[in-house]
C-alpha cells in the first residue's frame, strides 16, 4: 500500500526504490510511522530517505 501512495503522491522515480526497500520492514510500527511521513514529507527524495534509514537501522538490530 505504501509503494501505491508513494507512486501516487511522489511518482516512479520514489515509488519503485521505495518498493524494494519497504519490503525489507517487517515491524508494524515502523510502516505506519512511513505512512505518516508519507503524507507529511514534502518532497519524495526526504521520504525516500527515511525509509533507508528505518532499513539501516533494523539491519543494524538485526545483526546481534
Amino acid at each position: 500500500m505504501l509503494q501505491r501512495l508513494a507512486r501516487r503522491r511522489f511518482g516512479d522515480a520514489v515509488a519503485e526504490p521505495a518498493a524494494v526497500l519497504l519490503a525489507l520492514i517487517r515491524a508494524p510500527e515502523t510502516l505506519e510511522q512511513l505512512g505518516e511521513g508519507l503524507l507529511d514529507d514534502a518532497d519524495g527524495e526526504v521520504w525516500l530517505t527515511a525509509v533507508q534509514a528505518q532499513v539501516e537501522h533494523s539491519d543494524e538490530h538485526s545483526d546481534g
